[in-house]
């Protein structure tokens, strides 16, 4: 059952996937809004036609003298695709297909090559400043939801558990501000760079 499975991945697949990735290697290059369904439909298709030029080249290869046999058997099918898978994928992580790799280790972060009629960021110091804007904002709406849970307690509490309550809402509204500011600078730099 699971090789049955790998085997419909290698053949229908992974292959034609990793050519895709790595031909087209940024995230709406192929469309706008339907960029993930293209890379699969493609990728199904590109895995089949090149399972089936696999095929023609173990079968040209002629018979084994050794084995008395062709080269076209499961095992060196098998190979041959995993190598390709491999290379294709390893090409498509060096023109920047798997941004997802730097969260796993920041060294394997790659870069898409950028697109000379596209406005986006692409250079190291810029995707730096877009992954620390990312973090700000995350961090703004975890505020931002902390101080609306401060103010529907402060409509309950009186007394001593309001001003308990009522300074931790003045002291993240500070934080709050403190960093709207550092998001607005930061969002300055940034289009200041690219205009």
């Amino acid at each position: 059952m699971i090789q049955t499975l790998l085997a419909l991945i290698f053949v229908f697949f992974l292959p034609g996937f990793t050519l895709i990735n790595s031909l087209y290697p940024r995230k709406g290059e192929l469309d706008q809004e339907y960029d993930t369904l293209y890379r699969i439909v493609l990728g199904i298709v590109m895995s089949v036609a090149i399972t089936i030029f696999v095929g023609f080249g173990l079968n040209s290869l002629g018979i084994n003298p050794d084995t008395g046999k062709g080269y076209f058997l499961a095992p060196n099918i098998w190979a041959v695709l995993i190598v390709l898978t491999i290379i294709f994928f390893l090409i498509g992580w060096y023109r920047g297909a798997y941004p997802f790799l730097g969260r796993i280790r920041p060294s394997l972060y790659r870069l898409p090559p950028k697109d000379e009629g596209s406005t986006l960021m692409y250079r190291k110091e810029d995707a730096k400043k877009a992954l620390k804007l990312r973090k700000l904002g995350a961090e703004r709406e975890k505020l931002r939801k902390e101080l609306s849970y401060y103010e529907k307690k402060l409509k309950i509490y009186t007394g001593d558990d309001r001003s308990i309550v009522d300074k931790k809402k003045t002291r993240i509204q500070s934080e709050l501000r403190a960093l709207d500011g550092e998001i607005e600078e930061l969002e300055k730099d940034i289009s200041g760079e690219l205009y």
